[in-house]
């Protein structure tokens, strides 16, 4: 996963899985570049399913003490799971090579 709104060019690997995340753009819309990395954060976790979005509310209301910035934290998590779930690469069919 990267920041394509920093990075232009796809990695050419083919060996790993790549996601490229606009994540300054969103972040941006959203009001603050201050939001990419938890624009990134959010896509990651919807698309590890790592863990659940309560565990993620549960901590943000233990370590953000401001109201404020807890709900933009809380509104660019959401954005990256939402642009993750909307940018979701089908699964490939299995090949039966026999």
């Amino acid at each position: 996963m990267y920041n394509s709104s920093l990075i232009p060019n796809q990695p050419g690997r083919d060996d790993v899985d790549v996601l490229a995340v606009p994540a300054t753009q969103i972040a941006t819309e959203l009001g603050s570049t201050l939001l990419t990395n938890m624009v990134l954060l959010g896509a990651y976790l919807e698309h590890s399913r790592l863990l659940a979005p309560e565990a993620v509310d549960r901590a943000l209301e233990t370590l953000v003490a401001q109201d404020e910035r807890r709900n933009a934290d809380r509104k660019a998590l959401r954005a990256g799971a939402v642009w993750r779930r909307e940018h979701a690469v089908p699964a490939e069919p299995e090949r039966n090579d026999t």
